[in-house]
């Protein structure tokens, strides 16, 4: 049977991958939502974001702790921005901040379970 040589680290790029989707499916959505000429530099971000976690996704492939480290610290800025901007931004949105949470500490789960080589 062929599969990933490393499943853990398989697992975490997968959570990477997902919190991709996740973060252009809601910038994708509120550039729909709103006029494109009113989307501010901030919403840019979000959904542009969605290439920075490939980037971390497909790093996890050699490097999981990193990858999803630097994912986790890149959202907790994204919240910290989100507070400073306006905070009642942080409790909007749990619709998708929930799922990107649990994405990325299963996927520190999975890469911490890892074994060192």
């Amino acid at each position: 049977m062929s599969g990933p040589s490393n499943p853990r680290s398989f697992d975490t790029t997968s959570a990477l991958f997902g919190v991709a989707i996740i973060q252009a499916l809601i910038g994708f959505v509120g550039y729909l939502s709103f006029d494109w000429r009113r989307f501010t530099w901030f919403q840019w971000a979000i959904m542009l974001s969605a290439f920075l976690y490939i980037a971390l996704g497909i790093a996890a492939k050699k490097h999981p702790r990193l990858a999803v480290g630097l994912g986790i610290g890149f959202f907790v800025a994204y919240l910290l921005a989100q507070a400073l901007i306006h905070p009642p931004l942080v409790f909007a949105g749990l619709i998708h901040k929930i799922p990107v949470s649990v994405l990325l500490l299963t996927g520190l789960d999975q890469a911490l379970r890892q074994t060192v080589r």
